[in-house]
C-alpha cells in the first residue's frame, strides 16, 4: 500500500464521520417541534394540492475519485440539506379554507337574501343559487359546489317529500319560490323532527356570529304578523256595538223571544 492509498483510507474514515455527523444532526433538526409542525402543515398542503413537490439533486460521487471531490461531495450534501431544512421550518402555516355542510349553506344563503330584501316573503329558485354563486361571504370557501341547485330544489324543503334528506330548511310558498322554513309552516310528515337551521358550532367561527339570533327574531316578529293577519283573529269584537247599550244575555234573549 502505498503513500496515496494510506490517503484515500484516511479520507474516506473522514468523509464517513463526516456524514454519520451529519445524518444525527439531520435527525435532530428532523425531530424538533418546529420541524415536525412544518411537516405535518406541509402534508396538508400535499393532500390539497396547493403545494407541489420539489426534488433535490445532490451531486453524484464518481467511482475512484481522489479526497478533494469526497470533500466536495460532502459540502454539496451539506448544504442541500441545511438549505431544505431551512426552508421547512420558516414555511409560512397553510390556510385550510373551512367547509359548509351544503344545507346549511342554502340556509345562510336565504337569509341574507331576507336581511337584504325585508320586504319580500320569498324568492325564486334561481334567485337563490345566483346570490349564492356571488357572494363573497359564501365564496371565500372555494365555487359553488353542484349540489347546491338539488338542495334549494329538493333536499331542504320542508312541504316537499324527502328525497331522501329530510331537512326543514325552506318552504315553498308556490312552485319555483322559496323562504326560511319558520316554526308552525306545514312540512311533509316524514320531515318530523328534521334540522330546521344550522348548529352554532357547525358554523366558521366569528364569520357568520348574529345569523341565529336574527333568524329567531326574523320569525318571532312573523309570528306577530301571522296573528294579526289572520283573518279569523281578525272578526274578534267585531259588531259590539250591537248590544252596546244592554248585556249580552239580553240580547240574546230579546232576539229568541218569540221562536216557540
Amino acid at each position: 500500500m502505498d503513500h496515496r492509498d494510506v490517503a484515500n483510507a484516511h479520507v474516506s474514515s473522514d468523509t464517513a464521520r463526516s456524514q454519520n455527523h451529519l445524518l444525527l444532526c439531520s435527525e435532530n433538526l428532523l425531530d424538533c417541534p418546529r420541524s415536525r409542525a412544518s411537516r405535518q402543515e406541509t402534508a396538508v398542503g400535499f393532500q390539497s394540492g396547493r403545494c407541489q413537490r420539489q426534488e433535490i439533486s445532490l451531486p453524484s460521487r464518481k467511482a475512484g475519485g481522489d479526497h478533494r471531490s469526497h470533500t466536495q461531495a460532502g459540502k454539496a450534501i451539506r448544504a442541500a440539506l441545511w438549505e431544505f431544512f431551512m426552508t421547512t421550518a420558516t414555511a409560512k402555516p397553510i390556510t385550510v379554507a373551512p367547509t359548509l355542510k351544503l344545507a346549511d349553506e342554502v340556509w345562510l344563503a336565504t337569509l341574507m337574501l331576507h336581511q337584504r330584501h325585508a320586504e319580500r316573503p320569498d324568492f325564486s329558485i334561481e334567485e337563490i343559487v345566483e346570490f349564492a354563486r356571488s357572494a363573497k361571504e359564501l365564496r371565500f370557501m372555494g365555487p359553488l359546489r353542484p349540489g347546491f341547485y338539488v338542495h334549494v330544489v329538493q333536499h331542504c324543503v320542508a312541504n316537499r317529500p324527502p328525497n331522501p334528506g329530510r331537512y326543514r330548511m325552506l318552504f315553498e310558498t308556490s312552485p319555483g319560490r322559496r323562504r326560511l322554513f319558520r316554526h308552525g309552516d306545514a312540512y311533509h310528515p316524514q320531515r318530523e323532527g328534521g334540522k330546521i337551521s344550522p348548529k352554532p358550532e357547525d358554523l366558521p367561527e366569528n364569520w357568520f356570529g348574529g345569523l341565529l339570533a336574527w333568524y329567531c327574531g326574523w320569525c318571532a316578529n312573523a309570528a306577530e304578523r301571522a296573528v294579526e293577519e289572520d283573518p279569523l283573529l281578525a272578526l274578534r269584537g267585531s259588531g259590539k256595538e250591537l248590544w252596546a247599550d244592554e248585556h249580552g244575555d239580553d240580547y240574546v234573549r230579546r232576539l229568541r223571544k218569540g221562536w216557540e
